[in-house]
């Protein structure tokens, strides 16, 4: 059986080392990688094959989600994939997997892919392009300073 999937893709004005850093620095995370609304408390990021990240979100009610995952691909400046699961909030399965490819188009122009995979339900996945898009107007903001 197939699992749901989404793919988003945008063009940011930037760099790919600028926007590829903003997927990898955990100080660079705290201030976009949550959906609009929400707020990162913790974030934590060993960008290698095998190291791992951690992303606290929390609700203005206090509620939190934490993404936790595994970096599986690690190609600087080009290409991240790494596990997604679910530590606290969201959807309790497992077993989902984000890749995200950076395309230069000029010195100052990105465009970013993101697709995320095996993701448990339809319902889920809706969630999730709320929450991507949400987080990707985020970074957009970041990287427009």
């Amino acid at each position: 059986m197939n699992k749901p999937s989404l793919t988003i893709t945008r063009t940011f004005r930037a760099p790919a080392r600028r926007v590829f850093e903003a997927w990898t620095d955990a100080n660079q995370l705290m201030a976009w990688h949550c959906p609009e609304g929400m707020t990162v408390t913790y974030a934590k990021s060993d960008p290698q094959v095998g190291g791992k990240y951690v992303v606290n979100m929390v609700e203005p009610d206090g509620s939190e989600h934490r993404a936790v995952g595994t970096y599986l691909e690690v190609s600087r400046y080009d290409k991240l994939a790494f596990t997604w699961d679910w530590e606290v909030g969201g959807d309790p399965a497992k077993g989902s997997q984000v890749t995200v490819t950076f395309k230069e188009l000029d010195s100052n122009r990105t465009e970013m892919t993101l697709y995320h995979e095996r993701i448990s339900t339809k319902s889920s996945r809706d969630g999730h392009i709320g929450g991507w898009t949400g987080a990707l107007n985020n970074l957009e903001h970041l990287l427009s300073q």
